[in-house]
């Protein structure tokens, strides 16, 4: 009942946060639609009444015709315009959640998302909360209004008779429970499958999205993909057979109780009209109210037991808004990540391995990073370049050691301020579908209107020459998602936009992973001078499959299966370095 009383006021809640007149106009909605009909029956009981008395009053009788066409008039307006605010509810609805879980989803630490599992729930919750909620608000709705409806049954039955309405209530109590029953069964089988389905929706995208066209085809993977799509998806069919079949059986027993207990009501008011004990009118009006009752009864038992599928679906909100978030301290004074002279990182025998690995990606190490100093980290690909950028982010926290800013470890600052310190193109960056001023301008937020600002970084990064080439250059649309004239850059177009998007932050710390696989060597080694230069009062830190360019950097951090194995200026590691040596001049030819 706790759960279930939590999951009530959340959606009010949320509707209420929708708007206060919705919330009263549908309360007052759902109580009168579920009166109506009691309403209804009982004039017309009246007019029976006055037409089988000897009393028979016209005004009287025009003034209820009139009440019951009223009634029913109103009655139909509002089941019309039920559905159109159970829409905008919902839609109101659907929005606050999706922000919930993405705002959420903003805060959960990496460790979390990297598990399999999280992406169970977290597709579970992602997906549903776009219908669900407004399922949720249009079964409320009729829940509410069955409920009012069934209230007034109740209380004038009890009067009538006591043991007359509790015969009619207590067919109810099984026929609700073997609904919930079966209801939370197949919620369980629903979320188990969840890995099933995700897997039969991965074969269907690689039967049908434009990215793997070319493999499919060239390998003729198409019936492969679709026998195991099949596969999968028989597998969820049949649970969902068996789910019929117990779905079958309860109606069946549903409405064996249902007749029978209305068949013993209606035997009995025939009874004591035959012998008097209630007139005409009495009858006319009780008859049609069994059977009213226990339509409502029905109703209610099986919107409660839908609905309360659909209330599962918050059970998944639930646990996906109570998972951990990213480490952060409450540690207020932002003074304190205000760069000086002295301004250091340093790592204090780092060690880390990934979830669900049991070798370590970075292995004991440390290092320590300079203020006004450009650092290029190289080395082979799974040496643990990335991995010491993405703690040095805080994407991940060390397992042993600590990562220390100006002598106090960095998770000890607050970790919105301390991410603003940097300016980052990762190697899988983003293609955003804005315009080129925007594209740039989310370096900082704040600024990204300035479009001189814009211009000027640019200009530094040489995006300027290929931007001006385009019609409505800054505000020229990029991509073809949204656009008709959107443009599409090439792959070295869209890696300048990133640099360009990382020097337009003003961070005092400038980190680029591998930001110029898509450049040619020309190309890469202007990018890496610019950023030499507009590292003059920054930190600069490079990671680099390429070696040539590193030679640019004030120190180059040498890293091998996951620890540092050398250090120092190009010219020093060609002389103490024999890997070092060896992996710059394998790539040398190519830059000559």
């Amino acid at each position: 009942m706790k759960k279930f009383s939590r999951k009530i006021f959340f959606v009010f809640l949320e509707i209420y946060k929708s708007g206060l007149s919705t919330l009263i106009i549908s309360f007052l909605s759902m109580i009168f639609s579920g009166l109506a009909p009691l309403l209804t029956t009982w004039i017309i009981s009246q007019i029976v009444k006055i037409l089988d008395g000897n009393n028979f009053t016209y005004d009287k009788s025009i003034f209820l015709m009139i009440l019951l066409l009223s009634i029913a008039a109103l009655n139909f307006y509002i089941a019309n315009v039920k559905s159109t605010i159970c829409n905008i509810t919902g839609l109101k609805l659907t929005h606050n959640i999706e922000n919930l879980v993405a705002e959420k989803f903003q805060k959960i630490s990496q460790n979390k998302i990297d598990n399999p599992l999280f992406l169970d729930l977290y597709e579970n919750t992602l997906e549903k909360s776009t219908y669900e909620p407004l399922n949720i608000f249009e079964a409320l709705f009729n829940i509410f209004s069955s409920f009012f409806s069934i209230l007034g049954y109740f209380l004038i039955f009890i009067k009538f008779n006591i043991w007359l309405t509790v015969a009619l209530l207590v067919f109810a109590f099984p026929s609700f429970y073997l609904k919930i029953k079966l209801n939370k069964s197949y919620h369980e089988f629903l979320k188990n499958s969840t890995m099933n389905n995700r897997q039969t929706w991965y074969y269907f995208s690689l039967m049908t999205e434009t990215k793997y066209a070319k493999e499919v085809r060239l390998f003729d993977l198409f019936n492969y993909f679709k026998l195991k799509r099949k596969s999968l998806f028989n597998k969820f069919l049949n649970g969902n057979y068996q789910y019929a079949k117990k779905e079958i059986f309860y109606l069946t027993l549903c409405v064996l109780f249902a007749f029978v207990t209305v068949a013993f009501s209606e035997f009995y008011l025939l009874k004591a009209t035959s012998t008097g004990i209630m007139n005409i009118s009495d009858f006319v009006f009780y008859a049609p109210s069994i059977i009213s009752l226990e339509t409502s009864i029905l109703s209610l038992i099986a919107l409660l037991a839908s609905n309360n599928r659909s209330m599962l679906f918050l059970e998944h909100l639930f646990e996906f808004l109570e998972l951990p978030e990213e480490q952060n301290s409450s540690i207020k004074n932002t003074k304190l990540l205000i760069p000086q002279n002295d301004f250091t990182i340093e790592f204090k025998n780092v060690s880390f391995k990934y979830p669900g690995n049991e070798s370590f990606a970075l292995k004991d190490v440390n290092i320590k990073i300079n203020f006004r100093k450009t650092f290029c980290l190289v080395g082979e690909n799974g040496s643990g370049k990335s991995t010491f950028i993405n703690l040095l982010l805080r994407i991940y926290t060390p397992q042993k050691g600590e990562i220390l800013l100006n002598g106090i470890n960095i998770e000890k600052y607050n970790i919105e301020s301390y991410r603003k310190l940097f300016g980052v193109a990762l190697q899988n960056y983003i293609n955003y579908s804005l315009n080129v001023k925007n594209c740039i301008g989310l370096g900082s937020v704040e600024n990204i209107d300035d479009l001189e600002k814009v211009k000027l970084t640019a200009q530094k990064t040489h995006s300027d020459d290929f931007i001006k080439t385009y019609k409505k250059q800054y505000y020229t649309n990029l991509g073809k998602d949204f656009y008709v004239d959107g443009i599409e850059p090439s792959g070295g177009q869209w890696q300048k936009l990133a640099i360009s998007r990382a020097l337009y932050s003003d961070a005092f710390i400038l980190v680029l992973d591998e930001p110029t696989a898509s450049l040619d060597p020309k190309a890469e080694d202007e990018i890496f001078k610019i950023f030499a230069e507009a590292s003059k009062d920054k930190i600069l830190i490079i990671v680099s499959h390429r070696m040539y360019s590193a030679r640019l950097a004030d120190k180059i951090i040498l890293f091998d299966k996951g620890k540092i194995i050398a250090n120092g200026s190009h010219t020093e590691l060609m002389q103490v370095s024999k890997k070092y040596k060896q992996m710059f001049n394998l790539q040398a030819d190519k830059y000559k």
